[in-house]
C-alpha cells in the first residue's frame, strides 16, 4: 500500500471516525442527562403541587392560596415536560446512541493499516459515511414535514399570499 493510502487511513480514522465517536459520546451523555433532569424537575413540581393540595385540604383557611400555588406548580411542571418533549432530549439521545453504536460495531472491522487494499479502505469509508449519513437522514426525517396527501408542498410560502 502506498504511503498516501496509509496516511489517509490513519488521518481518516483519527479525525473522522474517532472525532465522531467522541462527539456522539458527549451528545448521548448531554441529552440523557438533560432528559433525566427534566424528568426529575417535573416530578418534583408535581409532588410539590400535590403536597400543596393535601395541605390545603387539611388547613382549609389556607386552601385558596395553596390551591393557586398547586395550580401554578402543575402548570410549570406541564411546561417543563412539554419543553423536554419539544427539544426531544430522549429522542436525540437515542439517535446519537444509535450512530455511536454503529461506529463502535464498525471499529473491529477497520482495515489493518499496513495490509489494507484500496477495496478495504473504500469499503470502510463507505460504511462509516453510511452511518453518519443515516444520522443526518434521521434528523431530516424528524424535522421535515411529510408531503401532503394531495401532493402539494406543505411548506408555507415565505411571504404574504399573492392575488391571482
Amino acid at each position: 500500500m502506498s504511503d498516501r493510502h496509509v496516511d489517509f487511513l490513519k488521518a481518516y480514522d483519527r479525525y473522522r471516525v474517532e472525532d465522531q465517536i467522541a462527539f456522539y459520546e458527549r451528545r448521548v451523555d448531554e441529552y440523557a442527562r438533560s432528559a433525566k433532569q427534566a424528568g426529575r424537575l417535573t416530578s418534583l413540581l408535581v409532588a410539590l403541587a400535590a403536597a400543596c393540595g393535601a395541605i390545603g385540604a387539611i388547613y382549609t383557611e389556607q386552601n385558596r392560596w395553596l390551591g393557586l400555588v398547586a395550580a401554578g406548580l402543575s402548570a410549570v411542571a406541564a411546561a417543563v415536560s412539554a419543553w423536554s418533549d419539544t427539544i426531544g432530549f430522549d429522542a436525540n439521545a437515542e439517535l446519537y446512541r444509535a450512530a455511536l453504536g454503529g461506529l463502535r460495531r464498525l471499529r473491529p472491522k477497520r482495515p489493518v493499516v499496513d495490509d489494507a487494499t484500496d477495496v478495504d479502505i473504500e469499503r470502510y469509508v463507505t460504511q462509516v459515511e453510511g452511518i453518519l449519513l443515516g444520522e443526518v437522514r434521521s434528523w431530516a426525517e424528524r424535522w421535515t414535514e411529510p408531503p401532503a396527501a394531495d401532493g402539494s408542498d406543505p411548506t408555507p410560502s415565505p411571504g404574504p399570499p399573492t392575488e391571482a
